[in-house]
Protein backbone atom coordinates (compact mmCIF):
# COMPACT_ATOMS: atom_id res chain seq x y z
CA UNK A 1 0.00 0.00 0.00
CA UNK A 2 1.37 3.18 -0.93
CA UNK A 3 1.94 5.38 2.28
CA UNK A 4 -0.54 8.22 3.18
CA UNK A 5 1.02 11.71 2.50
CA UNK A 6 2.22 14.44 4.61
CA UNK A 7 -0.10 16.62 3.93
CA UNK A 8 -2.76 14.07 4.63
CA UNK A 9 -1.66 13.76 8.01
CA UNK A 10 -1.19 17.24 8.66
CA UNK A 11 -4.87 17.90 8.71
CA UNK A 12 -7.36 16.77 11.48
CA UNK A 13 -9.21 13.73 11.19
CA UNK A 14 -12.45 15.97 11.90
CA UNK A 15 -11.36 17.91 8.47
CA UNK A 16 -10.06 14.76 6.77
CA UNK A 17 -13.45 13.19 7.09
CA UNK A 18 -14.92 16.41 5.75
CA UNK A 19 -12.60 16.42 2.86
CA UNK A 20 -14.21 12.04 2.64
CA UNK A 21 -17.41 12.89 2.71
CA UNK A 22 -17.48 16.20 0.05
CA UNK A 23 -15.25 13.45 -2.04
CA UNK A 24 -17.92 10.70 -1.52
CA UNK A 25 -20.87 13.14 -2.44
CA UNK A 26 -19.41 13.47 -6.17
CA UNK A 27 -19.18 9.70 -6.36
CA UNK A 28 -21.85 7.30 -7.47
CA UNK A 29 -23.21 5.68 -4.20
CA UNK A 30 -22.35 2.46 -5.06
CA UNK A 31 -18.48 2.90 -6.32
CA UNK A 32 -15.83 2.08 -3.85
CA UNK A 33 -12.63 2.51 -6.14
CA UNK A 34 -12.14 5.73 -3.54
CA UNK A 35 -11.06 3.46 -0.39
CA UNK A 36 -8.51 1.66 -2.82
CA UNK A 37 -6.39 4.82 -2.81
CA UNK A 38 -4.37 4.38 0.49
CA UNK A 39 -4.84 2.34 3.52
CA UNK A 40 -5.57 5.00 5.87
CA UNK A 41 -8.42 6.40 3.85
CA UNK A 42 -9.34 3.10 3.49
CA UNK A 43 -9.86 2.77 7.24
CA UNK A 44 -11.10 6.64 7.96
CA UNK A 45 -13.44 6.54 4.90
CA UNK A 46 -15.07 3.30 4.82
CA UNK A 47 -17.88 3.75 7.17
CA UNK A 48 -18.80 6.95 5.27
CA UNK A 49 -19.23 5.32 2.07
CA UNK A 50 -21.55 3.07 3.04
CA UNK A 51 -23.44 5.26 5.49
CA UNK A 52 -24.77 7.16 2.18
CA UNK A 53 -28.00 6.85 1.16
CA UNK A 54 -27.78 3.46 -1.06
CA UNK A 55 -29.90 3.10 -4.30
CA UNK A 56 -30.65 0.29 -6.38
CA UNK A 57 -32.55 0.05 -9.58
CA UNK A 58 -33.19 -3.60 -9.49
CA UNK A 59 -32.84 -6.86 -7.26
CA UNK A 60 -30.06 -8.13 -9.38
CA UNK A 61 -28.24 -4.41 -9.24
CA UNK A 62 -28.52 -5.28 -5.04
CA UNK A 63 -26.91 -8.80 -5.89
CA UNK A 64 -24.13 -7.67 -7.76
CA UNK A 65 -23.29 -5.07 -5.23
CA UNK A 66 -23.35 -7.14 -2.30
CA UNK A 67 -21.19 -9.64 -4.24
CA UNK A 68 -18.78 -6.98 -5.67
CA UNK A 69 -18.35 -5.18 -1.75
CA UNK A 70 -18.28 -8.29 0.35
CA UNK A 71 -19.84 -8.37 3.86
CA UNK A 72 -16.96 -6.70 5.98
CA UNK A 73 -18.23 -3.52 5.83
CA UNK A 74 -22.40 -3.60 5.58
CA UNK A 75 -23.27 -2.97 8.99
CA UNK A 76 -22.59 0.41 7.98
CA UNK A 77 -25.36 0.72 5.56
CA UNK A 78 -28.40 2.27 7.50
CA UNK A 79 -30.29 3.99 4.43
CA UNK A 80 -31.48 2.07 1.06
CA UNK A 81 -33.67 2.44 -1.81
CA UNK A 82 -34.14 -0.49 -4.39
CA UNK A 83 -36.56 -0.66 -7.05
CA UNK A 84 -38.04 -4.24 -7.16
CA UNK A 85 -38.44 -5.29 -10.49
CA UNK A 86 -41.34 -7.96 -12.02
CA UNK A 87 -39.04 -11.09 -13.12
CA UNK A 88 -41.72 -11.13 -15.85
CA UNK A 89 -42.11 -14.39 -18.07
CA UNK A 90 -38.60 -14.76 -19.63
CA UNK A 91 -37.23 -16.26 -16.51
CA UNK A 92 -40.23 -18.70 -15.93
CA UNK A 93 -39.56 -19.78 -19.95
CA UNK A 94 -35.66 -20.33 -19.27
CA UNK A 95 -36.56 -22.26 -16.26
CA UNK A 96 -38.98 -24.53 -18.11
CA UNK A 97 -37.07 -24.99 -20.92
CA UNK A 98 -33.88 -25.65 -18.74
CA UNK A 99 -36.73 -28.67 -16.64
CA UNK A 100 -37.21 -30.19 -19.77
CA UNK A 101 -37.32 -34.17 -19.97
CA UNK A 102 -38.04 -33.80 -15.50
CA UNK A 103 -41.15 -34.11 -13.68
CA UNK A 104 -43.69 -32.10 -15.59
CA UNK A 105 -45.46 -28.96 -13.94
CA UNK A 106 -47.95 -26.33 -15.44
CA UNK A 107 -47.09 -23.22 -16.13
CA UNK A 108 -48.30 -21.39 -12.92
CA UNK A 109 -46.50 -23.61 -10.86
CA UNK A 110 -42.97 -22.68 -12.75
CA UNK A 111 -44.05 -19.20 -12.26
CA UNK A 112 -44.82 -19.58 -8.85
CA UNK A 113 -41.51 -21.18 -8.50
CA UNK A 114 -39.95 -18.51 -10.30
CA UNK A 115 -41.14 -16.08 -7.96
CA UNK A 116 -40.33 -17.79 -4.15
CA UNK A 117 -37.03 -18.01 -5.53
CA UNK A 118 -36.60 -14.35 -6.37
CA UNK A 119 -38.59 -12.88 -3.24
CA UNK A 120 -36.44 -15.53 -0.76
CA UNK A 121 -33.24 -15.07 -2.50
CA UNK A 122 -34.26 -10.82 -1.45
CA UNK A 123 -34.77 -11.27 1.61
CA UNK A 124 -31.65 -13.13 1.92
CA UNK A 125 -30.13 -10.23 0.19
CA UNK A 126 -31.50 -7.97 3.02
CA UNK A 127 -30.53 -10.04 6.03
CA UNK A 128 -27.18 -9.17 5.35
CA UNK A 129 -27.66 -5.07 5.80
CA UNK A 130 -29.17 -5.79 9.30
CA UNK A 131 -28.72 -1.95 10.35
CA UNK A 132 -30.91 -0.29 7.58
CA UNK A 133 -32.95 2.35 9.23
CA UNK A 134 -34.31 4.18 6.55
CA UNK A 135 -36.23 2.05 3.85
CA UNK A 136 -37.24 2.94 0.15
CA UNK A 137 -39.15 -0.01 -2.24
CA UNK A 138 -40.73 1.42 -5.23
CA UNK A 139 -43.31 -1.03 -6.81
CA UNK A 140 -42.79 -3.42 -9.24
CA UNK A 141 -44.22 -2.90 -13.08
CA UNK A 142 -46.10 -5.99 -13.60
CA UNK A 143 -46.65 -7.14 -16.65
CA UNK A 144 -50.54 -7.52 -17.92
CA UNK A 145 -50.10 -11.13 -18.03
CA UNK A 146 -48.74 -11.74 -14.60
CA UNK A 147 -50.15 -14.36 -12.32
CA UNK A 148 -51.95 -13.09 -9.44
CA UNK A 149 -50.60 -14.92 -6.81
CA UNK A 150 -46.92 -14.13 -8.34
CA UNK A 151 -48.40 -10.51 -7.03
CA UNK A 152 -48.92 -12.07 -4.04
CA UNK A 153 -45.59 -13.00 -3.45
CA UNK A 154 -44.05 -9.65 -3.98
CA UNK A 155 -46.87 -8.22 -1.72
CA UNK A 156 -46.22 -10.46 0.86
CA UNK A 157 -42.28 -9.16 0.91
CA UNK A 158 -43.77 -6.51 3.28
CA UNK A 159 -44.69 -8.14 6.12
CA UNK A 160 -41.70 -10.48 6.18
CA UNK A 161 -39.32 -7.15 5.94
CA UNK A 162 -41.05 -5.36 8.70
CA UNK A 163 -40.43 -8.24 10.74
CA UNK A 164 -37.20 -8.41 9.76
CA UNK A 165 -36.32 -4.70 9.85
CA UNK A 166 -38.39 -4.54 13.27
CA UNK A 167 -36.17 -1.08 14.18
CA UNK A 168 -36.50 0.68 11.08
CA UNK A 169 -37.35 4.58 11.50
CA UNK A 170 -38.40 5.55 7.86
CA UNK A 171 -40.12 3.59 5.32
CA UNK A 172 -41.33 5.27 2.23
CA UNK A 173 -43.32 2.19 -0.13
CA UNK A 174 -45.63 3.69 -3.39
CA UNK A 175 -47.35 -0.04 -4.17
CA UNK A 176 -51.63 0.35 -2.57
CA UNK A 177 -52.08 -3.51 -3.10
CA UNK A 178 -51.39 -4.57 -0.10
CA UNK A 179 -52.96 -3.78 3.21
CA UNK A 180 -51.18 -1.40 6.11
CA UNK A 181 -51.52 -4.38 9.05
CA UNK A 182 -47.82 -4.90 8.72
CA UNK A 183 -46.78 -1.53 9.77
CA UNK A 184 -48.02 -2.91 13.36
CA UNK A 185 -44.53 -4.62 13.43
CA UNK A 186 -42.63 -1.28 12.92
CA UNK A 187 -42.55 -0.30 16.21
CA UNK A 188 -39.50 2.42 16.17
CA UNK A 189 -41.29 3.90 13.04
CA UNK A 190 -40.96 7.67 13.07
CA UNK A 191 -41.28 8.89 9.23
CA UNK A 192 -44.09 6.82 7.12
CA UNK A 193 -44.52 7.80 3.12
CA UNK A 194 -46.98 6.28 0.96
CA UNK A 195 -49.44 6.70 -1.59
CA UNK A 196 -52.20 7.20 0.95
CA UNK A 197 -54.21 4.31 -0.76
CA UNK A 198 -54.06 0.85 0.25
CA UNK A 199 -56.62 -2.08 0.35
CA UNK A 200 -57.33 -0.80 4.35
CA UNK A 201 -60.35 0.26 4.79
CA UNK A 202 -59.98 3.99 7.04
CA UNK A 203 -60.38 2.31 10.53
CA UNK A 204 -58.13 -0.59 9.61
CA UNK A 205 -55.50 2.26 8.89
CA UNK A 206 -55.82 4.46 11.72
CA UNK A 207 -55.53 1.23 13.88
CA UNK A 208 -52.17 0.52 12.06
CA UNK A 209 -50.81 3.74 12.62
CA UNK A 210 -52.11 4.56 15.95
CA UNK A 211 -50.38 1.31 17.15
CA UNK A 212 -47.17 3.29 16.56
CA UNK A 213 -46.10 4.82 19.27
CA UNK A 214 -42.86 7.08 17.88
CA UNK A 215 -45.05 8.05 14.32
CA UNK A 216 -44.33 11.92 13.92
CA UNK A 217 -44.47 12.38 10.32
CA UNK A 218 -46.62 11.20 7.31
CA UNK A 219 -45.50 11.84 3.68
CA UNK A 220 -48.64 11.33 1.13
CA UNK A 221 -47.58 11.12 -2.45
CA UNK A 222 -50.77 10.21 -4.35
CA UNK A 223 -53.28 9.03 -5.45
CA UNK A 224 -51.88 6.44 -7.43
CA UNK A 225 -52.24 6.29 -11.11
CA UNK A 226 -55.51 4.07 -12.64
CA UNK A 227 -57.06 4.21 -9.16
CA UNK A 228 -60.39 4.69 -11.01
CA UNK A 229 -60.06 1.58 -12.29
CA UNK A 230 -58.69 -0.08 -9.30
CA UNK A 231 -61.48 1.34 -7.71
CA UNK A 232 -64.69 -0.06 -9.60
CA UNK A 233 -67.14 -3.06 -9.30
CA UNK A 234 -65.72 -6.00 -11.16
CA UNK A 235 -62.04 -5.09 -10.97
CA UNK A 236 -59.80 -8.41 -10.60
CA UNK A 237 -57.96 -7.59 -7.87
CA UNK A 238 -58.71 -6.07 -4.55
CA UNK A 239 -59.81 -2.75 -4.17
CA UNK A 240 -57.79 0.43 -3.44
CA UNK A 241 -59.61 2.68 -1.01
CA UNK A 242 -58.06 6.03 0.62
CA UNK A 243 -56.72 5.17 3.75
CA UNK A 244 -55.87 8.19 4.99
CA UNK A 245 -58.68 10.25 5.41
CA UNK A 246 -59.52 13.67 7.34
CA UNK A 247 -61.11 11.21 9.83
CA UNK A 248 -57.58 9.44 10.29
CA UNK A 249 -55.94 12.84 10.70
CA UNK A 250 -58.11 13.95 13.50
CA UNK A 251 -58.04 10.70 15.46
CA UNK A 252 -53.79 10.18 15.09
CA UNK A 253 -51.50 11.45 18.02
CA UNK A 254 -50.53 14.96 17.28
CA UNK A 255 -47.43 14.98 14.44
CA UNK A 256 -44.83 16.84 13.63
CA UNK A 257 -44.34 17.09 10.18
CA UNK A 258 -46.98 16.39 7.22
CA UNK A 259 -46.73 16.44 3.32
CA UNK A 260 -49.49 16.64 0.62
CA UNK A 261 -47.71 16.02 -2.68
CA UNK A 262 -50.43 15.12 -4.68
CA UNK A 263 -51.25 15.08 -8.95
CA UNK A 264 -54.83 15.33 -10.00
CA UNK A 265 -57.11 12.77 -10.86
CA UNK A 266 -59.49 14.27 -13.48
CA UNK A 267 -61.70 11.35 -12.69
CA UNK A 268 -62.47 12.73 -9.10
CA UNK A 269 -64.55 15.53 -8.23
CA UNK A 270 -62.26 17.00 -5.80
CA UNK A 271 -58.87 16.38 -4.30
CA UNK A 272 -57.79 13.74 -2.62
CA UNK A 273 -55.45 15.12 0.60
CA UNK A 274 -55.49 18.81 -0.56
CA UNK A 275 -58.91 19.76 1.02
CA UNK A 276 -60.69 21.58 3.92
CA UNK A 277 -61.83 18.79 5.67
CA UNK A 278 -57.69 18.06 5.71
CA UNK A 279 -56.89 21.47 6.73
CA UNK A 280 -59.71 21.25 9.49
CA UNK A 281 -58.39 17.59 10.88
CA UNK A 282 -54.91 19.35 11.06
CA UNK A 283 -55.87 22.24 13.01
CA UNK A 284 -58.00 20.50 15.42
CA UNK A 285 -55.01 17.77 16.49
CA UNK A 286 -51.71 19.10 15.35
CA UNK A 287 -51.88 22.73 15.32
CA UNK A 288 -49.52 23.15 18.02
CA UNK A 289 -47.32 19.87 17.36
CA UNK A 290 -47.13 20.61 13.96
CA UNK A 291 -43.40 21.86 12.71
CA UNK A 292 -43.07 21.59 9.56
CA UNK A 293 -45.72 21.40 6.75
CA UNK A 294 -45.16 20.14 2.57
CA UNK A 295 -47.81 21.54 0.22
CA UNK A 296 -46.88 19.88 -3.76
CA UNK A 297 -49.11 20.02 -6.34
CA UNK A 298 -49.91 19.86 -9.87
CA UNK A 299 -52.75 21.80 -10.46
CA UNK A 300 -54.54 25.05 -8.87
CA UNK A 301 -56.57 24.21 -5.88
CA UNK A 302 -59.95 25.32 -5.04
CA UNK A 303 -60.31 28.68 -3.13
CA UNK A 304 -62.61 27.25 -0.60
CA UNK A 305 -59.27 24.55 -0.17
CA UNK A 306 -56.81 27.58 -0.09
CA UNK A 307 -58.26 29.51 2.28
CA UNK A 308 -58.74 26.53 4.86
CA UNK A 309 -54.64 25.81 4.06
CA UNK A 310 -54.12 30.07 4.82
CA UNK A 311 -56.43 29.68 7.78
CA UNK A 312 -54.53 26.36 9.31
CA UNK A 313 -50.92 27.85 8.51
CA UNK A 314 -51.80 31.54 10.16
CA UNK A 315 -53.00 30.24 13.45
CA UNK A 316 -50.41 27.30 13.61
CA UNK A 317 -46.65 26.68 15.26
CA UNK A 318 -44.92 25.55 12.34
CA UNK A 319 -41.06 26.45 11.53
CA UNK A 320 -40.74 25.07 8.06
CA UNK A 321 -43.03 25.49 5.24
CA UNK A 322 -42.54 24.36 1.51
CA UNK A 323 -45.55 25.37 -0.88
CA UNK A 324 -45.82 25.21 -4.53
CA UNK A 325 -48.88 25.02 -6.90
CA UNK A 326 -49.69 26.19 -10.56
CA UNK A 327 -50.71 29.92 -10.38
CA UNK A 328 -49.32 30.55 -6.65
CA UNK A 329 -49.37 34.51 -5.92
CA UNK A 330 -48.67 36.54 -3.04
CA UNK A 331 -51.80 36.02 -0.91
CA UNK A 332 -50.49 32.96 0.41
CA UNK A 333 -47.89 35.14 2.08
CA UNK A 334 -50.10 36.92 4.00
CA UNK A 335 -50.59 33.48 6.26
CA UNK A 336 -47.28 33.06 7.35
CA UNK A 337 -46.92 32.26 11.17
CA UNK A 338 -44.87 34.48 13.62
CA UNK A 339 -42.93 30.91 14.40
CA UNK A 340 -41.87 30.21 10.95
CA UNK A 341 -38.12 30.25 10.27
CA UNK A 342 -37.55 28.18 6.67
CA UNK A 343 -39.91 29.48 3.44
CA UNK A 344 -39.83 27.11 0.46
CA UNK A 345 -42.09 28.68 -2.26
CA UNK A 346 -42.61 28.12 -5.92
CA UNK A 347 -41.98 30.98 -8.16
CA UNK A 348 -45.02 31.54 -11.50
CA UNK A 349 -46.07 33.82 -13.41
CA UNK A 350 -48.72 35.10 -11.10
CA UNK A 351 -45.30 35.37 -8.44
CA UNK A 352 -42.11 36.40 -9.97
CA UNK A 353 -39.12 36.14 -7.50
CA UNK A 354 -38.39 40.05 -6.54
CA UNK A 355 -42.53 40.30 -5.93
CA UNK A 356 -42.20 37.29 -3.59
CA UNK A 357 -39.12 38.96 -1.91
CA UNK A 358 -40.96 42.36 -2.09
CA UNK A 359 -44.06 40.72 0.02
CA UNK A 360 -41.59 38.90 2.55
CA UNK A 361 -40.21 42.09 3.49
CA UNK A 362 -42.62 43.36 4.09
CA UNK A 363 -44.06 40.95 6.76
CA UNK A 364 -40.63 41.22 8.13
CA UNK A 365 -42.17 42.41 11.44
CA UNK A 366 -44.58 39.81 11.34
CA UNK A 367 -42.33 37.02 10.84
CA UNK A 368 -38.96 38.00 12.75
CA UNK A 369 -37.81 34.19 13.17
CA UNK A 370 -37.69 33.91 9.55
CA UNK A 371 -33.93 33.23 7.97
CA UNK A 372 -34.08 31.47 5.27
CA UNK A 373 -35.80 31.71 2.17
CA UNK A 374 -35.52 29.21 -1.03
CA UNK A 375 -37.29 30.80 -4.22
CA UNK A 376 -38.08 27.58 -6.23
CA UNK A 377 -39.12 28.20 -10.40
CA UNK A 378 -41.12 25.49 -11.97
CA UNK A 379 -38.58 23.33 -13.72
CA UNK A 380 -40.97 22.43 -16.12
CA UNK A 381 -41.29 25.91 -17.83
CA UNK A 382 -39.41 25.79 -21.22
CA UNK A 383 -37.57 29.05 -21.33
CA UNK A 384 -35.65 31.19 -24.27
CA UNK A 385 -32.07 32.57 -23.85
CA UNK A 386 -32.99 35.89 -23.05
CA UNK A 387 -36.12 34.64 -20.29
CA UNK A 388 -33.45 32.95 -18.70
CA UNK A 389 -31.16 35.66 -18.68
CA UNK A 390 -33.93 37.76 -17.01
CA UNK A 391 -34.64 35.45 -14.88
CA UNK A 392 -31.22 34.79 -13.62
CA UNK A 393 -30.84 38.91 -12.84
CA UNK A 394 -34.56 38.95 -11.30
CA UNK A 395 -33.49 36.20 -8.69
CA UNK A 396 -29.77 37.81 -8.09
CA UNK A 397 -32.00 41.16 -7.43
CA UNK A 398 -34.73 39.14 -5.07
CA UNK A 399 -31.72 37.30 -2.59
CA UNK A 400 -29.74 41.11 -2.56
CA UNK A 401 -33.83 42.23 -1.23
CA UNK A 402 -34.03 39.43 1.17
CA UNK A 403 -29.86 39.68 2.40
CA UNK A 404 -30.57 43.14 3.41
CA UNK A 405 -33.51 42.50 5.90
CA UNK A 406 -30.78 39.87 7.14
CA UNK A 407 -32.94 36.55 5.21
CA UNK A 408 -30.57 34.14 3.29
CA UNK A 409 -31.85 33.31 0.40
CA UNK A 410 -31.31 30.99 -2.84
CA UNK A 411 -32.74 29.32 -5.74
CA UNK A 412 -33.97 26.12 -6.58
CA UNK A 413 -36.32 23.89 -9.14
CA UNK A 414 -39.95 23.00 -8.44
CA UNK A 415 -41.58 20.01 -9.42
CA UNK A 416 -45.19 18.71 -8.72
CA UNK A 417 -43.78 15.80 -7.17
CA UNK A 418 -40.06 16.84 -6.56
CA UNK A 419 -38.63 18.04 -3.58
CA UNK A 420 -35.42 19.05 -4.88
CA UNK A 421 -32.69 21.82 -4.10
CA UNK A 422 -31.00 21.87 -7.56
CA UNK A 423 -29.79 25.63 -8.46
CA UNK A 424 -31.29 27.14 -11.40
CA UNK A 425 -28.13 27.73 -13.99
Amino acid sequence: MKKPSFLLNGVPLEIREQIYHNVLSATPCKDVQFLRVCRQIYEEARSLLFKRPLTFVSQSDLYQWLHYVGPRNLHHVTSLSIKLLDIGTDACLRRRAHNQGRRTVSPKEHSKSIYEEDVTRLLKALSYLPSVKNLTIYKPEFGVSTWDPCRDLYLSLFSLVARQYNKLKRLSFFMDELPLTFLTSLQSLRSLRFTGFSTSTPAEALAALRSLPLLKEIELFGPPPQLDFKQRIGYAGARRVQSITPDVLLRLEPLESFTICEIRDEMAASPAFFSEDTFRALFKTHRRSLQRLRISLDFKPPETDVGAFARFVSSSSLQELEIGWPGLDDEVLQCLPSSLRQLQISISPNLKPDEAADGIIDLHDDVPLLKNVVLRLDRRIVMSDSLRDNLRSNFDNAISKLAAVGIRASRGWWHPILFDTIDVE
